[in-house]
């Protein structure tokens, strides 16, 4: 279904889908959780014994994977059936591979597959590691099959099949969210929940620069999801200030479900360096009443600054970026 925001745009007859496909692409923002294969997701529940509201691939996408959702929260929740049956190394590798078999049979030749990996370890059984390692194989052996059979990147003439790997650490967790999390939630019981999300995503920071300099794997960024609204980025600055000390990049959702000030918090006490979404950056109805005038000045400026430097984000002329209200 197309995009509300595209349609009456008249297509260009000259990009058909032939054109398209053929054409060299990049994905930069693939979830591998959201791009599973609905008939993978039956299959893998039937074989674990995982509930879903319904094995019908065609009912799932009326209920479940839904066109329209009504906000944030409503949408991550398909996420929960996904994750859930991607707790084991075979199932992790698999659904890696075919995410990548989709993405390079569209004709795209640099992907960064996202995932949480949190929310698929089995303490005692399935390590941060297992789960990193497990998802890179599945997507090396894709890129290694599509690079394999494609004559013109053997000749040189077009770009190989490349991936990388963005680890997203969560904004906010409970003892439902996964196995780890129920763990690591009984562990720190008594710690201060905010001080908690940071520590857990800390962790994945120092697991992600270990595998990435000492196994070889392509770990690309580090990332927060989840639920925005309430769950700051700046509980978790230290976790991308190691990022950052240790030369690994940052990307962060914000501006997803709340106002331009979680894009500015993330640029500025995060280091990122890409925004995930930013839907509300240019919306000044989406400051929240908390957030001081001076506040909302210093976010603009901030936002005009980052915006010309990302002239692909809006394609903003400076006069139309200083026409944007500063209070």
């Amino acid at each position: 279904m197309a995009h509300r925001y595209l349609q009456g745009i008249k297509s260009n007859p000259l990009f058909n889908k032939t054109i398209i496909k053929l054409l060299p692409k990049t994905d930069l923002h693939c979830h591998l959780d959201g791009s599973m294969r609905l008939s993978t997701l039956v299959d893998l529940a039937k074989k674990q014994g995982v509930k879903l509201p319904t094995y019908n691939i065609e009912e799932l996408n009326t209920t479940v994977f839904k066109d329209k959702y009504q906000d944030l929260n409503e949408y991550l929740v398909p996420f929960h059936y996904a994750s859930a049956v991607l707790r084991d190394v075979e199932s992790l590798e698999r659904v890696a591979f075919e995410v990548a078999e989709d993405c390079f049979s569209e004709g795209v030749r640099y992907i960064e597959i996202r995932f949480a990996p949190h929310l698929h370890v089995i303490p005692d059984k399935l390590s941060v590691e297992d789960v990193i390692i497990a998802v890179n194989k599945g997507l090396r052996h894709a890129a290694d099959v599509f690079n394999g059979i494609n004559d013109d990147v053997h000749k040189e003439i077009a770009p190989k099949y490349m991936y990388g790997i963005i680890v997203c650490g969560m904004r906010c967790f409970n003892e439902h969210f996964s196995p780890f999390f129920k763990h690591f939630c009984e562990i720190f019981k008594y710690e201060n929940k905010k001080k908690m999300y940071g520590l857990a995503t800390l962790q994945l920071a120092k697991v992600a620069v270990d595998l990435r300099d000492n196994k070889g794997i392509p770990i690309v960024a580090l990332d927060i999801a989840g639920s925005e609204a309430h769950y700051p980025a700046i509980d978790h600055s230290e976790a991308f200030r190691f990022a950052h000390e240790n030369f690994m990049n940052k990307t962060i959702h914000a501006g997803e479900a709340y106002g331009p000030e979680s894009i500015f918090q993330a640029v500025t006490n995060c280091y990122a360096e890409r925004i995930g979404h930013g839907l509300k950056l240019f919306d000044d109805t989406f400051f929240h009443p908390e957030t001081p005038v001076v506040d909302k000045k210093n976010i603009w400026m901030a936002h005009k600054i980052y915006c010309k430097q990302k002239d692909m984000c809006r394609g903003l002329s400076d006069k139309q970026l200083s026409n944007r209200p500063s209070n």
